[in-house]
């Protein structure tokens, strides 16, 4: 199988969403804290959209470490 341009889009997407997760999850507990108990209305629907694409982003994470894994078991298969 050739490596092309979709996987190396792939790849950047991951780097990306590795980079997001760490950056929100370091976010959870003043989120948490400012969802419970926000100091303005507009907060609460912000922060749901921010975990929405953390979820997004997590789910793109596992899809391409299980497409990795599939690669390198039909590699060795050979």
């Amino acid at each position: 199988m050739m490596i092309g341009y979709g996987h190396l889009i792939q790849a950047v997407l991951f780097a990306v969403s590795v980079y997001w997760c760490k950056e929100i999850l370091g976010r959870f507990p003043q989120d948490l804290k400012d969802f419970k108990s926000p100091k303005d209305e507009s907060v609460r629907p912000v922060i749901l959209l921010y975990w929405a694409l953390t979820g997004l982003a997590v789910f793109f994470i596992i899809s391409f470490v299980f497409m990795l894994i599939r690669m390198v078991r039909s590699g060795l298969m050979l």
